[in-house]
């Protein structure tokens, strides 16, 4: 299966992520700040628009495509703090290989 929605929505949570780390980086969040948050408004519509199958591509994902997302995230995720970014990544990566887990211990196969 694709991961073409999952993807899209990968991309609004990790430009959401870029944009909020910008705005903090100086310690507060001013409206010169809304140009940090412009990628993920525009991420915004085609994670919206596959919403539906999401969770049809999270359910049949291979271990390749986790491999996938955690590489798009590691390429696109930049935030100011290294040690942050680097925890959201390590992070991510654990959250779908628990997800993974819990897919195959749970899901009845057909």
């Amino acid at each position: 299966m694709e991961i073409k929605e999952l993807t899209e929505v990968v991309d609004f949570v990790v430009e959401l992520g870029n944009g909020v780390g910008l705005a903090i980086a100086d310690g507060k969040i001013t409206v010169g700040d809304l140009a940090d948050f412009l990628p993920a408004a525009r991420a915004a519509m085609p994670a919206i628009s596959g919403i539906n199958t999401v969770d049809d591509e999270l359910m049949d994902l291979s271990d390749e495509e986790v491999a996938e997302i955690v590489n798009h995230v590691v390429t696109k995720f930049d935030i100011p703090s290294d040690k942050a970014e680097k925890l959201v990544e390590e992070a991510l990566e654990l959250g779908l290989k628990v997800f993974k887990f819990i897919k195959e211990f749970f899901v009845k196969e057909v």
